[in-house]
Order: C-alpha cells, then sequence, then structure tokens
C-alpha cells in the first residue's frame, strides 16, 4: 500500500473510533464528559486530562467500568490501552465481548479498560506526540540491509514533522506507572493486576515496557510493532536485560499481520514482521522460566486489518492461565 493511502486509511481507522468521543461537552460543574455511551452496562466515566511530571504534554485519561462494579466491592484488572484517544472504544468493546460470553472455555475476566492518548483538541499534534511518548531512541531508522528504505519514506513523507520530539518512552512509563496509576487507584478498585496492549508504535512501546521495566504490568500485549526503528536500541536492551536477569515473569503476547511483509511502504520498510519474529525467536532462547511467550502471525491481515484482531487473540493468550475466573 502506497505511504500516501496508508496514511489515509489510518486517518480513517482512527477518526472513526473518535467521532462519538468529538462530541464531548462540559458538564455545568466543569466535568468533561464522553457522549459514548459504552456497551450494556459498562459505566463510562468522564475524561480526564492529567500532565505528568516528566512530561511536555497533557494526556486525555478514559475509564470504562465493568458491568458488576457498581455492584461488588471487589477489585478488578486492568487493562491499559495505548492511543487510548483513538482505540479505546475497540478496547472497552472487545474486553467486554470477551468477558460476558457464555461459550468456555474463553478465560477473560471483566476488567477496568484505561485509554491513555493524545487530547482531543491537539490532534494536529497527534504524531509527533505519540512518536515521544513510545520511542526510546532518538532515531527512527536503523543500519542494516535496506535501512535506506526507511530513510526515503521518513524524508518523502509527514510521517514525522518534528524530529526533536523522540525518546520519551522512559519518561511515559514512569508517568503511567508511579504517576497515573496510583491516581487512579484512589479513585477506582485496581486489584494489581496490570495488562498493557499496544499497536505498531504503541506494540514498540509495550516491547520497551517488557524489557526495561517487566514487572510494571503482569501481561503484554504487542502488536505489529517495527522493532528494528531506534537503530535496533530494543535489541540492545533486551541483550542488557540477559546480562543481569535470570528470569522474566509476565505473561507477552506478540503478534503481526501476515500482508505486513509484503504491503509496502513504511510497514515493510521497518520490518514490522521479522523484526517481531526475531524478538519473540531471542527470547524464546533466552528459555526464562516464568516468561510465558506467545505469537502469532494473523493470516491474511495487513497493518490496519490486524489491529482488532491482536487484541482479540491477544486477550485470550495473556489470560490463558486463568481458566478458574469467577465472572460474578
Amino acid at each position: 500500500m502506497p505511504l500516501a493511502s496508508l496514511l489515509i486509511a489510518i486517518g480513517l481507522l482512527f477518526g472513526a473510533g473518535q467521532l462519538a468521543a468529538d462530541q464531548a461537552a462540559a458538564s455545568p460543574e466543569g466535568t468533561t464528559v464522553n457522549s459514548w455511551r459504552g456497551p450494556p452496562g459498562v459505566a463510562i466515566e468522564p475524561l480526564q486530562t492529567i500532565q505528568g511530571r516528566q512530561m511536555p504534554w497533557a494526556h486525555e485519561i478514559q475509564v470504562a467500568l465493568p458491568p458488576s462494579y457498581h455492584s461488588t466491592d471487589r477489585p478488578y484488572p486492568v487493562l491499559w490501552v495505548m492511543d487510548g484517544s483513538h482505540l479505546f472504544e475497540t478496547a472497552v468493546l472487545t474486553a467486554n465481548l470477551y468477558a460476558l460470553s457464555v461459550y468456555p472455555p474463553i478465560p477473560v475476566p471483566e476488567m477496568i479498560v484505561i485509554g491513555v492518548g493524545v487530547p482531543r483538541e491537539t490532534v494536529a499534534e497527534y504524531a509527533d506526540r505519540r512518536n515521544y511518548d513510545f520511542s526510546p531512541s532518538t532515531t527512527y531508522g536503523f543500519d542494516d540491509y535496506g535501512s535506506e528504505f526507511v530513510d526515503e519514506i521518513i524524508s518523502a513523507s509527514a510521517f514525522v514533522s518534528n524530529p526533536d520530539r523522540k525518546s520519551g518512552a522512559k519518561n511515559f512509563l514512569s508517568f503511567l506507572v508511579d504517576e497515573l496509576r496510583p491516581t487512579l487507584e484512589q479513585q477506582y478498585r485496581l486489584s494489581g493486576d496490570n495488562a498493557l496492549w499496544g499497536y505498531s508504535g504503541g506494540g514498540v512501546f509495550c516491547t520497551y515496557a517488557l524489557l526495561s521495566r517487566p514487572e510494571a504490568f503482569q501481561r503484554y500485549i504487542c502488536g505489529s510493532p517495527g522493532l528494528y526503528s531506534g537503530n535496533k536500541e530494543l535489541f540492545r536492551l533486551e541483550k542488557e536485560y540477559a546480562k543481569s536477569h535470570e528470569d522474566l515473569e509476565a505473561r507477552a503476547f506478540f503478534s503481526v499481520g501476515e500482508g505486513e511483509a509484503v504491503e509496502g511502504g513504511i510497514m515493510s520498510a521497518l520490518g514490522v514482521v521479522s523484526s517481531t519474529a526475531r524478538m519473540v525467536e531471542i527470547l524464546t532462547l533466552r528459555n526464562y522460566p516464568s516468561l510465558a511467550l506467545e505469537f502469532e502471525v494473523l493470516p491474511g491481515e495487513d497493518h490496519l486489518s490486524a489491529l482488532p484482531r491482536s487484541l482479540a487473540v491477544g486477550l485470550r493468550a495473556i489470560w490463558r492461565d486463568r481458566d478458574q475466573i469467577d465472572r460474578q
């Protein structure tokens, strides 16, 4: 798919996901509310905008509470959604369809869904902001065979309009874990069982979190990440982690779309399929006793169509150890 078509498709996909959210308004008390009501029984909480201490901008926070939340006093596991401004609705619908399923064995529990993303009023800076939040390195390309394609695509497009906004992943992870999570723990009953879903650039960030601070989340769904980006910084990070650790305790699911290898453009240039497969191979060879690792190539899917399936399949994978969940 040509880059221009890809960017248009991404805009259409994300725009559709945010159509209801763009109708948000301020209540008389000044609380920002979202007109999207969510699936039956799910409580969509008021929007919050929170500025991290080390972040150059604020983030929009959306929270969805599962159907049984207000009829019990128990805590709930949490699904943290990257690119939440666009993917929150997808995550809420998918998670709740699984949780309410009457067809076993689907061990996905009811969960609180938290979306973290770019505030709607700053949509013009969406690409720059997410590049900063998700990037562990100060570079986008890599030094290896085929790297010239990345350089050509980046320089000939608006994919990155501000090259100085990079390498914010460390600060963004700290914001999520050390600031935002404690804040929301004061407002909601979070169980301490945290899953992270990131797709594309968010998948790069998901992989970064797994390798740099694996205890931050217990479960990881890393969809279609281009892991050669940043001059293979994540492979160096993995190697450094392995030098000082004999175990990595987490449940991690990686996925790519079969068609991403041949769709051309930035997805083929960044080696989404090959780099993700290589990372999974290396992690497998480490033989970490507490790492439950799964990988799936999604048949017939490209970078856009693989997005919802990465979550749908990933949720089953990361909750495979919870076959006796009480859904009441």
